[in-house]
Parts: C-alpha cells; structure tokens; sequence
C-alpha cells in the first residue's frame, strides 16, 4: 500500500444524503462530464440567480422564434426479456440498469436470473438481451449452470425470430475469458436467432463500455416506428437523486475525484494484515455523507519504469532514453577495434578527424556518465545516484515533462574525504520536446567544465559541487537558449521492483522474477537457468532487465500465462523471495571476478541474509521491506550509500557498515561501524533489528528509525557525508 500522498482517486457513494441544490439528473441531454461542470456551477447559485438563468433562457427562446416540441405520441412498448448469469452480482447490475434504460427506447423490459428461466422462456421472447459472467476456469455461474447445459443440448428448442444481443464478463488473467457468454452468444445464433448486436467481451473494469454497449443494443432492438422527436425527462427534485430514487450521484461510470490526505494502516507493527484508514478531500458540488455510508475506491496502479509495456507513460519515458541514448553515442570510429583470442583482428581506430565528432569534440569526456528516466512513484532506477535524471511528470495519464536531476554519483575512496558519494540536484522542468537537448547541453558542460587534471574528481558531481548549482544551470540555460522551468512537486515510494505478476495496460500479463544479485544460474532444487532457456524457446514473452538485478517476463497473454508458471513450478522457481529484506538486496559481482575488489560481495550476502532472517523471524519483521546492499570495494557498484543497511569491503573478510539512507532513494546513509566481520555484522544489527520492530513509528521505515532513534546522523549531502560520524563501540 503506498504511503500517504496527495493523489487523484476515483469513488463511490452507495447511499447519499444531499444538500437541497437542484442539481441536474443524470439523464440530462448532456455528458457525463458536461453534467459534473454544470452542477458545480449551478451548486453555488442562490434562487435569484437560478431564476434569473431560467428567465434569460425562456426569454430566448422567445426572441429566436422557438417553442416547445409536441410530445411524442404514445405507442405500445414492445416487450424485451433482460437475462443474467451472475455470481458476484455485476451482471446481475448491470441487467437491473438495463431494465431503466430500455424504456427510453419504447421496451417493456423483464429483468429474469437465469437460474429461473427454462427453454419456454427463451422460446417466447422476441427480444433478448443476455449478461453472462465467467467463472473461475471457464465455467457459468453456479446457479446458471442448469439452464447453460439445457442450451448447449440437443434439445433445446429453434429461435427462429428472437433478436438479441450478449454481453460477456471475465477476467483476462484466467485463459477461458468470458467463455460463458461466448459460448451463448454462438449457441443463440446456432439455434436460428437474429444477432441485433455485436457480442462485447468486457474485463474487471467493464462499467463504462457497459453502459455505452447496452445504450447500442437497446437502440437497435427498439421498434421502428418511434417517434423522430426525443422527449427528454426531467424530474425537479430538490435531490441529486431526481432521475433515479435509488441510483448514487458519483459511480464508477462518474466518478468523483478526491486527494488523499492521511493514509494510516491501523493494524500492529508486525501484523501481516493491512487496515487502512483513509482521509479523502474534495469541493464537489452535493457530496455529503453520514456515517455507515459505502464507498468504492478505484484504486490505480503505477508499474516499475523498467517495464515499458505497463503504461502509456511508461512507454514515452522508455522512447525518450532510446532517443537521448541515440544523441549522445559517438559518432565517431576512432576507437574501434576488435580482438579475437586475444589477437587485434581490425584496426579502425585513429584520431577523430575534425567536426567528426559534434557532441564530446576530440577530448571526449573527462569520466563515465550515466543517463536515467523515471516515472513516478518508482524509483527503481536511483535517480539520485545518477549524472543526470528525468523525473516524469504525470498528469492526467499523461507525461506533461520532466523534472532534471544532475550531479548524483556512488563512488569515493577509502581514507579520502574529498571524495563522497552524492545524491543528485533537481535543476529545473523541461518539457517533453525539450529533454533531449537539455540531455545534450548538460553533456557538453560537463565536457568544457569537468575536471581532466585529477581522476579521483573528474565526474559530473565533483563539478557541480565545485562550481555550484546556480552557475551550472546559468550555463546550460545559455545552451539551451531558455530557461528551465521550475520543478514540479513529486515523491517517490521505493526503488525496488514489484516482485510477481502485474498486468499491463493492454491487459497482458508480466512477471518480474527475483534473481539474486542478478546471477541466473542452476542450483540444486532451483534450475533458474534451465527454466528460463526453456521458457525463452516457447516464445512466449519478452526479456527486460531491471536496474536491481531482476527479470521481468513481459507481455504475456492470458493464455500463455500457465505454461510460463508451469514451466517455472517444474523446475523449483519460486516467484517471491524469501523475505523483505532478500528482496529488496542487491551486491556486486566482486571476488573473484573484479579486480578492484577488497573482500567478497555476491557470493557472501545471500548467506549473511539467511542468517539476518532469523532475526527477522524473532522480530515478526519476515516480510518487512528493508534495503540491504553490498560491494566488494567503495567505487558503490551496487549503490551501497542508498541503501538503509549498506556494507562496503574494506579488505578480506571485512567492511564498513553504513545505515539511514531512505527508503526511496533520496538520502545518503552514515557510517556506523568500521571493519566489522561476520560476527560483527551480525551482533551490530540483531539489537536494531529487534529495537526498530519494537519501538517503530506507524508506517515508519528502518532507515529513518536508525535516526530517530539515534544511532546515526542524517546525511543531508554528500558533501556531508563525512561528517557528525558517531561509530558504534
């Protein structure tokens, strides 16, 4: 559950109680939007201006010569039998909400459940419209099952000159979706009935395209000879209820937007349940309510920015790195070359030749720079590890621009407190056209800027500490030709990835697997390898590798979703982590592939987690998310100074234990033991473990308990980082 923020949510009233304001019925000759704008305006009116509307319309009116329609004549409504298969109650609603409709289409409409209606029914009715839900692998609703298998048999009677439509329900994450309804569909047509409207196939988010497909088939399936006049009803009420005595002002189909302002989970530390209470704040025009009234929140789900096939907005961040990644390659050959077997095979290298190279000119850059994109609420990327960063700003489903990030690096050196790592700076706003040249113009001022006479302080987050932020953003606002905008406001929630299946909003399925530190191989038990080879040989998904050593299996269809999770089962692959803490881990390769590693890192932190777990166990913390990471050497490969327990080798056997960076990303840790071994580690951390699941705040994270509660000094930068170090004895 994410913690609290203020953001747009959508809801529903069951029962409402409202303010005497003649508000407009939702049968209006408006849309649902129009509706929603003219009733906040008319809820702010007093009588004399409502009168005074009502005389300048009339008056009008008048002037251009117009005057009321002639009623439409009466006519005899032709019946219409409304059949529902439900078992959770949706289609049940909907064929309730049927029901009302069709008289406006001259329909005599009978509402009937399934389970009491027999093939003499079916027989009779001239006009039908059918709601039919799917349950679990395929199957109709237990108390439809009686009358789907008279339908599907040998005997069931002709329909010769019945007209109907169907409407389908399921759930796209089972392979049999809305198998029930299409199965009537085809078996109505098989038996000589008239299809008089396109069958629809709806998922758990049906009520919109639900409400639009049942004003189609009510239209087609009307008589004939109707009236062309339309006669609108309007019912006065002093009630936002008019239309409908029994029908809610805000629905699924209009909902009412609100921003959260608390998000509290009442349940105790180290419960597994999840009780939240929740605060919604909003103007709009006759929300009241009273206590025991129901609401529906509609919840919406932000995926990882790894995934670009999740959302809309996560497409266009992946389409801007694609396009900044295509800027700021070189365009130069002049150091291609390529072994083999330890030979040089060709030679293309040689000085860049003038105007060669437009970006990095004959010098190239001082260091590596590193460019990342993210959409919030994940941080999964570190952006504040990064040289340079692109926060995506979301409004309304879509990215309106990008929040600049600079000067972010992991790196320092042991005994040097001129070198630190640091969190990034927000620059400025840029707009979607924009970024890519601001990508640009920050490249270049690094290149004029960056520091070439000492290694050790030639990245981008030396220069900016040396030069300052203002008079780094003066210079590439010149650049550019403009000035940034200012930042939008954000907050991010975690930088770890969402283990598990997601689905997408094309509505295909994606799993991201846990892969500890990133290396898939097979173990006793756990043929990671064997299953993913086999899985990538069904062709089934796409790769994509995220920037905490997972993988994620992605755009799977429903029906391919089962052999993926089969294929996984057979060979001992677990989708989740043992714990919060595993999951949220990460090491670098180190020992004995690295070079510049002092003391293990991959091959030793899953065993120091295993231990940690118990401690876990004993603290009821097995699930609670934690971020713990690990290198061989203090160049932060891993990005060890963002995590909320980061160990750094020191030499064999030994590390640096840091503690308090943020959970989301967005603050540096403290050193808080030097040199401590296994043991050490182990002793050091059960006593803050145990502490921490004891004395926590509601909601609190470990690396803000750690400082709280006094163990280490937040580091506010990292031109700090150095400093008010307290070291445990």
């Amino acid at each position: 559950m994410p913690e609290p923020s203020a953001r747009p949510v959508v809801f529903q009233l069951k029962e409402a109680f409202l303010t005497a304001v003649p508000l407009l019925p939702k049968n209006a000759p408006f849309s649902p939007e129009e509706i929603n704008v003219l009733n906040k305006v008319v809820s702010r009116t007093t009588p004399l201006q409502r009168s005074w509307l009502a005389g300048f319309f009339a008056g009008f009116e008048v002037a251009q010569g117009g005057q009321a329609a002639p009623a439409a004549a009466a006519r005899p409504r032709v019946p219409l039998t409304v059949l529902y298969a439900s078992e959770s109650g949706n289609a049940e609603g909907l064929a309730i909400k049927a029901k009302k409709a069709a008289q406006k289409h001259g329909l005599d409409a009978r509402v009937v459940d399934i389970a009491d209606a027999d093939m003499g029914l079916l027989a009779k009715a001239k006009n039908l419209v059918v709601y039919a839900s799917t349950w679990g692998e395929g199957d109709p609703p237990s108390r439809a099952a009686d009358f789907y298998h008279a339908l599907m048999s040998d005997g069931a009677p002709r329909l010769d000159g019945v007209r109907f439509a169907v409407l389908a329900l399921g759930d796209t994450s089972y392979a049999q979706f809305c198998a029930t309804g299409k199965a009537i569909d085809a078996r109505l047509e098989a038996l000589g009935a008239t299809r008089a409207a396109d069958r629809i196939d709806l998922d758990l988010d049906f009520a919109k395209q639900a409400v639009e497909w049942t004003q189609g088939a009510l239209a087609k399936l009307a008589p004939t000879d109707a009236p062309s006049s339309t006669v609108v009803h309007a019912d006065l009420h002093s009630s936002a209820q008019a239309a409908d005595e029994d029908a809610p002002l805000y629905t699924a189909e209009t909902p009412l937007e609100a921003e959260i302002t608390a998000l509290i989970n009442l349940n105790g530390t180290g419960s597994t349940r999840e009780t939240w209470h929740v605060e919604l704040a909003s103007d709009a025009p006759g929300f009241t309510y009273v206590p025991g009234d129901a609401v529906g929140i509609v919840p919406e789900n932000d995926p990882d920015l790894a995934n670009p096939y999740l959302s809309k907005a996560h497409k266009e961040a992946y389409d801007l790195a694609c396009k900044i990644s295509a800027r700021l390659l070189p365009k130069t050959g002049a150091y291609h070359e390529i072994w083999l077997d330890g030979e040089k095979a060709e030679d293309k290298s040689g000085e860049a030749a003038e105007n060669e190279e437009p970006i990095y000119g004959v010098h190239y850059l001082p260091r590596k720079f590193k460019t990342v994109v993210a959409v919030l609420p994940d941080n999964v990327v570190d952006i504040f590890a990064q040289d340079l960063g692109f926060i995506a700003i979301v409004e309304k489903s879509e990215v309106v621009g990008y929040n600049v990030t600079v000067g972010g690096g992991m790196g320092m050196n042991h005994g040097e407190t001129d070198t630190f790592p640091r969190t990034a700076d927000i620059l400025g706003f840029c707009t979607p056209e924009q970024a890519v040249d601001v990508a640009e113009k920050v490249v270049t001022v690094q290149r004029d800027w960056g520091n070439r006479e000492l290694r050790k302080r030639a990245r981008l987050k030396y220069t900016i500490e040396d030069r300052g932020i203002d008079a780094f953003r003066a210079e590439l606002e010149q650049r550019i030709g403009h000035k940034l905008g200012k930042p939008k406001s954000f907050a991010f929630q975690s930088t770890g990835d969402v283990i598990g299946w997601r689905q997408g909003a094309d509505k295909k399925w994606h799993l991201t697997l846990f892969i500890e530190n990133g290396r898939v191989k097979d173990q006793t038990g756990h043929a990671l390898r064997s299953a993913v080879r086999e899985i990538a040989e069904t062709r089934a998904c796409e790769f994509v590798l995220t920037s905490n050593q997972n993988l994620i299996l992605a755009n799977i269809t429903a029906e391919a979703r089962p052999q993926i999770e089969a294929i996984l089962k057979a060979h001992g692959v677990s989708i989740t982590a043992s714990s919060g803490l595993r999951r949220n881990s990460m090491a670098c390769v180190a020992l004995p592939t690295c070079g510049l590693a002092l003391a293990e890192s991959e091959r030793y932190l899953p065993d120091l987690i295993t231990a940690l777990e118990d401690v876990l166990d004993k603290a009821g913390l097995r699930d609670a998310d934690i971020v713990m990471r690990m290198t061989g050497c203090p160049n932060g490969c891993s990005r060890p100074y963002l995590a909320e327990v980061g160990l750094v080798g020191r030499g064999p056997g030994l590390y640096n234990l840091y503690l308090g960076a943020a959970f989301d990303g967005t603050r540096l840790n403290k050193l808080y033991a030097q040199d401590v071994d296994n043991a050490k580690i182990l002793k050091l951390l059960d006593p803050l473990i145990v502490q921490y699941a004891n004395e926590r705040n509601e909601g609190e994270r470990f690396g803000d308990f750690v400082i709280r509660a006094g163990f280490v000094t937040a580091t506010p930068a990292g031109n700090r980082f150095h400093e008010d170090v307290k070291l445990a004895g």
